[in-house]
């Protein structure tokens, strides 16, 4: 691991964890005060100085194009929904965006039945993708070294959301799963709450670490706080296991030491800066730096094989069926 990824995170300062059940999160801060500023995606699309589209008018299923209008470096998160345009898709790795240029982002569908206009361009769904997901990705591109992800992957991971939820999206969307558990969410999130100056979140699971997020100045951590937290709430959803069991401070410090064990690779930026690959037999994860600043990084835990114990064989049977019939399988 590169001195300086490691010198962060051995410095990163760990927060008292609040609990909602056996869902335990920790806030993470740092005293490392970056320089390098930019815009998050949600505040750029909100003052209408970033225009994600179609490539084209016939588009690209695993393409967008991003044109920053700005005199500043925007920030996407890999994992980020986008929704609009032909389909609903996920940013397949974090990107800074040069200023006042169009970039041509790589993506994956998460709506497989749908390749029709609903915007011309598109717009924040709130949502990043659940932890199996980005988890899955990210040991895909360590071992290509490529930004490419299997679409066929992703959709059956969409679907194997709708079944452990026993929910039927009309265009087998992600965001559809989501809604609907937008009560449950929220009951979660009320009680978990955003700290002065923090820089992460740390999500544990029945006593189990699923990751972190890290982004590397307060404000724009505080810009993704509620959509990082809902990606890890969506893991822990998934779980029908009823133990309670929680972690102490210790023990999440060794996850950390864990972390920087993890063999490296270094692929250039789509946009601006390095992107940093990590696996072990512990973690997966990514780190998108530029001038020697963590501008985004994420670990998570390699999950145990097999499927959520509330998933239903029989109605991810019956999407699988449906989706044939859809524009993309």
């Amino acid at each position: 691991m590169e001195k300086f990824i490691k010198d962060y995170f051995n410095q990163i300062k760990i927060g008292d964890d609040e609990k909602v059940d056996s869902f335990q999160v920790f806030p993470l801060f740092s005293d490392i005060e970056y320089e390098v500023e930019y815009l998050m995606m949600k505040e750029a699309l909100e003052q209408e100085l970033l225009i994600i589209e179609e490539v084209s008018s016939s588009g690209d299923v695993n393409k967008l194009t991003a044109t920053n209008k700005s005199d500043l470096p925007i920030l996407l998160l890999g994992g980020e929904e986008l929704e609009g345009a032909k389909q609903n898709r996920i940013l397949n790795v974090s990107i800074l965006l040069p200023p006042n240029e169009k970039t041509v982002i790589p993506v994956n569908c998460v709506e497989a039945g749908r390749w029709s206009y609903r915007s011309k361009d598109f717009k924040s769904s709130e949502n990043v993708a659940y932890k199996r997901m980005r988890e899955k990705s990210f040991e895909e591109q360590y071992e290509k070294r490529s930004y490419k992800i299997d679409q066929s992957m992703t959709w059956e991971q969409v679907d194997e959301l709708e079944a452990s939820f026993s929910i039927e999206s009309p265009t087998s969307a992600m965001k559809d799963v989501y809604d609907a558990k937008s009560k449950e969410i929220s009951d979660y999130m009320n009680k978990i709450s955003l700290h002065d100056g923090q820089i992460g979140i740390l999500a544990v699971s029945k006593g189990k670490i699923l990751g972190f997020d890290i982004i590397g100045q307060a404000k724009g951590f505080e810009n993704v706080f509620k959509k990082l937290l809902k990606s890890y709430i969506m893991e822990d959803m998934l779980s029908d296991e009823k133990k309670k069991e929680y972690l102490k401070e210790d023990e999440i410090r060794k996850f950390f030491d864990k972390v920087v064990e993890a063999s490296e690779r270094r692929i250039d930026g789509v946009g601006l800066g390095y992107d940093y690959k990590y696996n072990s037999d512990y973690v997966v994860g990514s780190v998108l730096s530029y001038k020697n600043e963590i501008i985004h990084s994420v670990f998570l835990s390699k999950s145990e094989n097999g499927k959520s114990k509330n998933y239903d064989d029989e109605f991810f049977a019956s999407i699988r069926e449906r989706r044939r019939n859809l524009s993309f399988d």
